[in-house]
């Protein structure tokens, strides 16, 4: 009677090999020590592993996790504050997929009024969030200049700190190394509207010719 095969490997390298790395069960062969696709297929399946394409697919998007895991895993990354695109990125598949999961699982999605401002943002991070163009904006109600959602230009609020007052209506602040999320003080330059348009032009002058040569 043949001896039976003992593998030696862990439920998660198994996992990892087979569905992450997306290796045939040819390939499995070399990795668990065996010369049949039959065994790999067995050891496999005893490991919880589907070897059934839908099943590869499914397994490879919840990451091995049970449907009860999954959608407890769901839940729980949505109620943090991210959006179902967030959680698909994180989960490295297609947005189509997770909104698939949450009508499996019934999850209630949230509200468009919910998506409003401040802490029922889905972008909510604690009021700082990075918006168009690279700006940091971060929640700030209480400002007489803040935004309809309630919101300010994070730079603009660590420049009126420094100089201890709010900013005039032609005054801009100025990011000297270009980087729109760096509001480290020392990188921030106070200027009016018409010497900051003149700054950027010597800028994009100095950049033409830099390309010339």
């Amino acid at each position: 009677m043949p001896k039976k095969f003992i593998c030696t490997l862990s439920k998660e390298e198994l996992h990892h090999a087979y569905i992450d790395e997306c290796r045939t069960l040819q390939e499995m062969c070399s990795y668990i020590g065996v010369s049949s696709v039959i065994t790999v297929a067995k050891i496999l399946r005893e490991n919880g592993i589907d070897t059934y394409k839908n099943g590869r697919l499914k397994s490879k998007t919840t990451h091995g996790m049970s449907d009860e895991e999954f959608k407890k895993f769901l839940i729980q990354e949505y109620k943090s504050g991210l959006t179902q695109r967030e959680i698909a990125d994180k989960l490295s598949v297609s947005t189509a997929c997770i909104t698939k999961y949450f009508k499996k699982y019934g999850i209630k999605t949230r509200a468009k009024s919910e998506l409003a401002s401040g802490n029922k943002n889905p972008n909510w991070r604690g009021g700082k969030r990075t918006v168009k163009e690279g700006y940091v904006s971060v929640y700030a109600p209480d400002h007489p200049n803040c935004h309809k959602d309630g919101t300010m230009y994070e730079h603009q609020i660590i420049m009126e700190k420094h100089i201890g007052r709010l900013l005039k209506k032609d005054e801009v602040v100025h990011h000297i190394n270009g980087n729109r999320s760096d509001n480290r003080i020392e990188n921030l330059m106070l200027l009016t509207n018409s010497d900051h348009a003149k700054l950027h032009a010597l800028i994009r002058k100095s950049r033409k010719l830099m390309n010339r040569g």
